[in-house]
C-alpha cells in the first residue's frame, strides 16, 4: 500500500502474476521496452470511470507500467480495481483476499484516488507489483495463504508488509510519468476496459 504522504512505503494489508523471471524480491524488468498495447487488457479490470482513465493514462506514458500489465497478462490472475480507503494512513492496498475462479484466481486492489493523479498512478504501480509477486506462486489460493506468502517474503512494518521490488516500481513510474512526453498519437494507449463489478468479489 502507499501511504498518502509522498515519502512514505506501500505495504499490504489482512484483508478478506507473474513471468517466472520476476520474483518477490525483484522489480519488474524493463530492460527490454515494452510496446503499447491497444487491445483492452482481460486480467486488469475496474468499474470506476477515473480509475480506468488513471490506468490508461499510466500505460500510454510509463513503459515500466505497460511491463506490469504484459505480465499480468501472462498470469492466471484477475485483477479488480476500486476506489475506497486502505486504512492504516496509506493511499492504495493489495486486500490480502484471493478466490478461485475456474483456472483464474481473483485478486482485489483499492486505492484512494483522492489527490493528484501522479500519486494515484504510482501507488496503482506499486500495488500490481505486489499483486505479481503473489501471482508468482501458483501454490497461493486462499487468504491465509496470501498473508503467509507475505510473512515469509516481506517486510512486516507493525500491521502491513512491504517488500522494496513494489517502492522500487512505484518510484519508476513515479519518475516515467514526471519525464516530458511525446505527442500523442491516436491509437497508442491501452484501453482498459469499463466493466461491471463481479458478483464473486463480494460473495
Amino acid at each position: 500500500m502507499e501511504r498518502t504522504t509522498r515519502s512514505a512505503a506501500v505495504a499490504l494489508v489482512l484483508w478478506g502474476w507473474a513471468a517466472t523471471s520476476l520474483t518477490a524480491g525483484s522489480p519488474v524488468d524493463t530492460a527490454t521496452p515494452a510496446v503499447a498495447q491497444t487491445t483492452a487488457p482481460a486480467r486488469l479490470r475496474s468499474d470506476d470511470p477515473l480509475l480506468t482513465a488513471l490506468v490508461n493514462e499510466a500505460a500510454r506514458r510509463s513503459s515500466t507500467f505497460r511491463s506490469l500489465l504484459t505480465l499480468l497478462e501472462a498470469s492466471d490472475g484477475i485483477v479488480w480495481i476500486e476506489h475506497g480507503k486502505c486504512g492504516h494512513g496509506v493511499r492504495a492496498c493489495l486486500h490480502l483476499w484471493i478466490r478461485q475462479a475456474g483456472p483464474n484466481r481473483l485478486l482485489r486492489i483499492v486505492v484512494n484516488r483522492g489527490g493528484a493523479a501522479l500519486d494515484v498512478m504510482a501507488s496503482l504501480a506499486h500495488e500490481l507489483q505486489h499483486a505479481l509477486e503473489l501471482l508468482g506462486d501458483r501454490t497461493v489460493t486462499t487468504d491465509g495463504g496470501a498473508y503467509l506468502f507475505f510473512q515469509r517474503t516481506a517486510a512486516p512494518a507493525g500491521d502491513v508488509f512491504e517488500t522494496q521490488a513494489a517502492i522500487r516500481t512505484g518510484n519508476l513510474v513515479r519518475n516515467e510519468l514526471r519525464a516530458p512526453q511525446p505527442p500523442f498519437k491516436t491509437g497508442d494507449t491501452l484501453q482498459l476496459a469499463y466493466l461491471r463489478r463481479p458478483d464473486l468479489l463480494y460473495e
